[in-house]
C-alpha cells in the first residue's frame, strides 16, 4: 500500500484524534515499530484485534484488501 505523504499525514491525523495523540509522535512510534504504545488509549478488545490481526499476515492481507479498506484507501486517494 503506497500513500503519498498527504495522504499518510491524514490518515495520522484521523488516527491521532482518534486516539488522543500528537499524529507526529504517532507516525513515530508506528515508524520504530512500537505498535503498543501507538495504540495505547484503546480499549483492550480492540488492542487484542489489532494484535492477533499483527501477528496472522494472511489476516492482514485479506483485511488490506477487502472491499471496505479499498474504498478507504480510495478516498484518501482521491482528495482531503
Amino acid at each position: 500500500m503506497n500513500l503519498s505523504p498527504d495522504k499518510m499525514d491524514l490518515l495520522l491525523g484521523m488516527a491521532g484524534k482518534k486516539l488522543g495523540k500528537d499524529p507526529g509522535s504517532l507516525k513515530q512510534q508506528l515508524e520504530s515499530g512500537n505498535i503498543s504504545e501507538a495504540i495505547n488509549g484503546l480499549d483492550e478488545g480492540t488492542k487484542n484485534k489489532i494484535g492477533n490481526i499483527l501477528k496472522d499476515p494472511k489476516a492482514l492481507e485479506a483485511i488490506l484488501k477487502s472491499d471496505k479498506a479499498k474504498d478507504l484507501i480510495s478516498g484518501f486517494a482521491k482528495g482531503k
